[in-house]
């Protein structure tokens, strides 16, 4: 009986050595480039606060009598401060300022149900149909109408919120409501004639969301911006089909920095970087009441090595998507960055069992957001053929000889692809390579397609 209870003692006495090692062993340096993306997400440029877009945005919905440049700085700085203070007590009292959840303005009603059911093809008909409807819209509507006129007109931005999880978040719905009622407003330009006008506003409308997408500093506002940048480009198509065409009209493919996830993956990075703190209070671990709770997650952590975890995830999670930016549409689509991930060493899982968890349930997948801007920019090209055949007034049977005598620009994800003329159904679209017209239906149903009326 006592040979057993020591067994057991000795057995008992070796478990508690093997999980207590992991404990004991070092968290590691951060990398250089983990590093250099930390340091560049948490170093905003400097822009002087009435010249900063981001300052127009966050005071968006501010009160009718109110600046919004003036009351997005004051914001931000109340939201800054408040972060900072939390993260550096242990007080649960913490709540932002009410404007971030209740703000003064909103769009009215009867606008965020209109564009539930929007047709954006039919809106020339819509307009004719809904005249009054319209002026009563846009009357409503004026003050955030203006400010948006008012804000795309502001080139320099920089994201100076803390990157952090405490941070609070900016409502960009009726951000994008108003949007999509500045672009109907666009549209009646052009049925009351002011066709010139029209399409320059068009232009300057492309060119802000072009911007947007080459400054944004997080996936959700990049994905924003193509969202600008899609509706526009529909609106452009639309009103080339009208065959009243501007006297100069053209479009620039994507920049390598218009297109690229770099910033937005930074700053993505780095809020999560936030979480794996345990002197956040609000990150992952929380903060319980209950001492047994607390203990437990606070053992859990003592588990956590987050530099490891996060040179980690730089190195064979962020770096490989970035990559993807540059591979072609088919090779996007047989890679599987997920599992190389969660191919790892027994000694590296055990070393930090706790991080191997978190990456294996928290793995992002961001091969949709880089597919769409090819896509965007893909219908680019495409409309910018479509109005060179309206203009130049090419027959619908000489379309294929005029295409096959085109330089076209295509981007990474479509290199390769060449574009075609169907006929019958009028319309202009890529031929992608290497894609199945069956089995890859889904990818291929993305593509853009433009017709010519």
């Amino acid at each position: 009986m006592k040979k057993l209870l020591k067994f057991t003692g000795l057995f008992i006495l070796l478990l508690l050595i093997v999980a207590i090692i992991p404990v004991l062993l070092p968290d590691e340096d951060y990398s250089t480039g983990a590093k250099e993306w930390l340091d560049s997400a948490r170093s905003p440029a400097t822009i002087a606060e009435d010249k900063n877009r981001f300052n127009a945005l966050v005071g968006f919905y501010a009160a009718k009598d109110e600046d919004i440049l003036v009351t997005g700085a004051k914001l931000v700085k109340e939201a800054n401060t408040k972060t900072t203070g939390f993260m550096q007590s242990s007080t649960h009292a913490f709540k932002h300022n009410e404007y971030w959840e209740k703000p003064p303005l909103t769009v009215t009603d009867n606008l965020s149900e209109l564009y539930y059911d929007f047709n954006q093809d039919n809106s020339i008909q819509w307009l004719t149909e809904n005249t009054d409807l319209y002026k009563s819209l846009i009357n409503d509507n004026r003050v955030l109408l203006d400010r948006y006129k008012k804000l795309i007109q502001i080139n320099d931005f920089s994201y100076t919120l803390k990157p952090s999880i405490n941070s609070p978040f900016i409502s960009y719905s009726g951000l994008v409501t108003i949007m999509k009622l500045d672009n109907l407003s666009i549209i009646h330009d052009y049925t009351s004639g002011n066709v010139q006008s029209a399409f320059k506003r068009l232009q300057n409308s492309i060119i802000f969301s072009k911007l947007m997408m080459q400054q944004s500093p997080n996936l959700l506002h990049k994905m924003i911006a193509v969202n600008f940048l899609n509706t526009y480009l529909n609106s452009t198509s639309l009103l080339l089909n009208q065959k009243e065409l501007p006297d100069d009209f053209t479009i620039s493919n994507l920049s390598l920095n218009e297109r690229s996830l770099l910033k937005a993956f930074q700053g993505e990075f780095t809020s999560m970087s936030d979480v794996l703190y345990m002197d956040n209070p609000a990150g992952t671990y929380g903060m319980s009441e209950s001492f047994t709770e607390s203990l437990l997650t606070r053992t859990l952590y003592s588990y956590l090595k987050p530099r490891k975890m996060e040179n980690r995830a730089y190195k064979e999670l962020w770096l490989p998507y970035l990559a993807q930016q540059d591979k072609t549409l088919a090779k996007r689509k047989d890679n599987n960055i997920s599992s190389e991930l969660l191919d790892i060493s027994w000694w590296d899982m055990y070393q930090d069992p706790v991080g191997y968890v978190l990456s294996s349930i928290a793995m992002p997948s961001y091969f949709s957001y880089i597919d769409r801007i090819d896509h965007v920019d893909a219908k680019i090209s495409l409309i910018s053929i479509k109005y060179k055949i309206i203009n130049e007034k090419i027959e619908k049977d000489k379309i294929h000889d005029y295409l096959s005598s085109l330089n076209i620009v295509i981007n990474p994800g479509y290199q390769g692809a060449s574009i075609s003329w169907n006929a019958d159904k009028h319309l202009l679209h890529f031929i992608i390579p290497d894609f199945n017209q069956k089995q890859d239906a889904v990818e291929l149903d993305k593509s853009p397609v433009v017709s010519i009326n």
